[in-house]
């Protein structure tokens, strides 16, 4: 089975200089992700639009200086209005499929659909287009261990909310699903990451000349909940929620749901239990280890922040 078989992961950086909208240099390793359909020499990335609907066959070929994006790349960079000095971060997402972001000179996420070309596309994809989550990119500085500034344009936007503002703390989710409380620290019209952005630096590893990539991770609606000792020790490890809460996040038939905490590392499975017919939604089984390992007791306050229907992060606060 050739390399389309088989899921390989490979995320690129690039720069996209002048000689570069006609044929994009790509390492070695991301070349190799891709299989000649022919057996010849030429290979093929399926190169997805942005908006996600078109895709775009993009010849992979080598030459003397190495490995590049060829034959209908140029056609590519033209039709999304891709511009010289932009950042571009190219991941294969297996069996030949090449994503694609963009990343304009205030290092904030491309919105294309201002400026797409592609004939056919329809208004509801170019708001799909528009709708991408907010993110931006930035090389790494030594000088920024301690704190580091958030770009004006994301400010500007109001992606870092009021809320957070005003309590100067906002949270992180690394791509392990572990949760870091990162505080922010005002100096003017500035905003910096600070507090313990040095020790989540360290722990990911991060090091001078890297790139960041920090992407708005925008959770459903909250619920918040009273301990008291009949929900922490009484009903035999069953929670009662409210159904309006549940239906909004999706949590509609039984199901297994992961709980992460903002006190301990790590993850509790509890089963949710739904009950429609007499209005019943619950969770079970590993909500009581939840409440046992994390020490909640009565008077203490869980925060649940759905960040997808079978994902919950709980904010717990302390009477």
């Amino acid at each position: 089975m050739g390399k389309h078989g088989a899921r390989s992961m490979t995320t690129e950086l690039k720069v996209l200089l002048p000689d570069s909208s006609e044929k994009l240099r790509i390492s070695d390793e991301l070349a190799e992700c891709f299989d000649s359909r022919d057996g010849g020499g030429r290979m093929t990335a399926f190169l997805v639009s942005p908006f996600g609907t078109a895709v775009w066959r993009v010849e992979v070929g080598r030459d003397s200086d190495g490995a590049f994006l060829g034959r209908r790349w140029p056609e590519f960079v033209q039709a999304h209005g891709i511009c010289v000095g932009w950042f571009l971060v190219l991941c294969h997402e297996g069996r030949g499929v090449l994503t694609i972001k963009a990343f304009d000179a205030t290092y904030f996420i491309k919105e294309f659909g201002q400026t797409l070309t592609v004939p056919g596309l329809g208004e509801s994809q170019i708001e799909t287009g528009r709708a991408r989550k907010p993110q931006f990119i930035s090389p790494f500085y030594h000088d920024w261990m301690e704190k580091m500034p958030i770009p004006a344009e994301f400010l500007k936007r109001g992606y870092i909310s009021d809320e957070e503002l005003n309590r100067r703390m906002t949270t992180f989710v690394t791509p392990f699903l572990d949760f870091w409380h990162i505080d922010l620290e005002k100096d003017g019209s500035n905003v910096f990451f600070a507090g313990a952005w040095s020790k989540f630096m360290e722990f990911q590893g991060i090091t001078e000349g890297e790139v960041l990539l920090i992407r708005l991770f925008i959770t459903l609606p909250s619920y918040l909940l009273n301990c008291d000792t009949n929900n922490l020790f009484d009903c035999n490890g069953l929670q009662p929620l409210p159904g309006s809460f549940c239906k909004k996040v999706g949590f509609t038939e039984t199901c297994k749901i992961t709980l992460k905490s903002s006190e301990k590392k790590g993850s509790w499975e509890v089963h949710g239990l739904v009950y429609e017919k007499i209005w019943q939604w619950r969770l079970s089984g590993g909500w009581k280890m939840f409440c046992r390992d994390n020490r909640l007791k009565e008077g203490d306050v869980c925060t649940f922040k759905v960040l997808k229907s079978k994902l919950w992060h709980v904010d717990i606060e302390r009477c």
